[in-house]
């Protein structure tokens, strides 16, 4: 079950990210939440106007739109080149980062149940 992947995105029964130095973002759940939203969708990428509704979609357009700049900001410093970021979108390199909810399916669907017992960790967020 160990990973050869930079980063890892806990998010069954606890939301956390581990790199190469220890656990990263601590207590940073909107900026998790975005990472795990970006995570799910990898390789592909994801609008920012679908990041702003999703996740600031109670807000007015230009406070969302703040402060989904603000949280990628803090992904970039977090992930560095694992994530990219352009005007319109932002998108995961899924080479780079190991979702624990993604890896449990892969266990599924390939038929190693134990594998996937032993990530389940709690409901997923």
């Amino acid at each position: 079950m160990e990973s050869s992947r930079d980063f890892r995105l806990f998010t069954l029964g606890t939301l956390r990210l581990i790199g190469p130095g220890g656990e990263l973002l601590t207590g940073r759940r909107k900026e998790l939440a975005l990472l795990a939203y970006l995570a799910r969708r990898a390789p592909r990428a994801v609008s920012r106007e679908e990041l702003a509704s999703a996740l600031w979609g109670e807000r007015d357009a230009d406070k969302a739109r703040q402060s989904l700049r603000h949280a990628l900001l803090q992904l970039r410093r977090a992930l560095s080149d694992a994530i990219e970021v352009s005007n319109d979108s932002a998108r995961v390199k899924d080479d780079r980062l190991e979702l624990d909810a993604s890896a449990l399916e892969a266990d599924v669907v390939a038929g190693r149940l134990d594998e996937a017992i032993d990530r389940w960790n709690g409901d997923f967020l």
